[in-house]
């Protein structure tokens, strides 16, 4: 199944790692397996000569230098676009051993190797791992970036993704809600409109609606911030608190929640009667 994906940065593009992931390797499927001998061989030829590049980073290096890091991160790129993820997460493993010996743990480039071996765990669904992964590499760029930069956004809509596919909506909601306090900081305009209430009510609204599917949680993420931004800057008595309210409600009863359903529409609907 391909989740959706969706964050400040992101927008509306309702694409994930996942389907890009999918999407590349289909292609190679058609190339190595169904395509022109010439298609297959050409991809022999490129992980060959990946795997040969190794050798020679580890001859010339020795064999826990960066440089054999570097070879052996582009050989296990190959190896997953072909299917063979076992080979690419041990060569990510090394790589990753590799660098944080040459680097140190808190390097980005340690960073990034996490983030290439999360992807690959994403193609099985093995989430439980992928998230103390993601969190490492989140805490590895804070270090380096600081704790309000924009280049924080996306792993943290990686984050809240792994939270959503794993029921976690506390930690989704946390993580969301940070998000959009570094994009509200940020000078780009960009940022700025992605992070307008309004904004987000409307796609929260456009987002699938599944009871247990990622769809659903990113839009209840999205619910629970406008009304919570709203109640503080409005106040909790405001028209635009009741519009919220309503269309959170029909989430809830989209997805089977109908008793929480309740309470929110009578809480509408007493602030609409206010507002007369």
């Amino acid at each position: 199944m391909k989740w959706v994906r969706l964050g400040i940065v992101t927008a509306l593009a309702m694409s994930s790692s996942l389907a890009t992931h999918t999407q590349a390797s289909d292609q190679v499927e058609q190339t190595t397996q169904a395509g022109p001998p010439f298609r297959r061989e050409w991809y022999a030829e490129k992980t060959t000569a990946a795997e040969e590049a190794v050798k020679a980073a580890e001859q010339a290096f020795g064999p826990n230098a960066p440089q054999v890091a570097d070879r052996l991160i582009e050989l296990a790129s190959w190896n997953r676009a072909c299917f063979n993820d076992d080979a690419a997460e041990i060569q990510f493993r090394r790589a990753l051993a590799i660098r944080e010996q040459a680097f140190g743990k808190e390097n980005l480039q340690v960073a990034d190797v996490l983030f290439e071996l999360a992807n690959l765990y994403e193609i099985h669904d093995r989430y439980a791992e992928i998230e103390p992964l993601y969190e490492r590499a989140l805490a590895i760029e804070e270090q380096n970036v600081g704790p309000d930069s924009p280049w924080l956004c996306g792993m943290l809509e990686e984050l809240i993704h792994v939270y959503c596919v794993q029921g976690k909506l506390a930690k989704a909601g946390s993580a969301f809600d940070r998000e959009v306090a570094i994009a509200e900081r940020s000078p780009s305009p960009a940022f700025q409109v992605q992070t307008d209430p309004d904004a987000l009510l409307e796609t929260a609204t456009q987002l699938p609606h599944g009871a247990f599917d990622n769809g659903g949680c990113q839009a209840e993420i999205r619910y629970k911030h406008v009304l919570a931004t709203w109640e503080r800057t409005l106040g909790k008595d405001h028209p635009k608190v009741a519009t919220v309210l309503e269309r959170y409600a029909g989430f809830l009863r989209d997805v089977g929640r109908k008793e929480e359903a309740e309470m929110l529409e009578a809480r509408a609907k007493n602030i609409r009667i206010k507002s007369r």
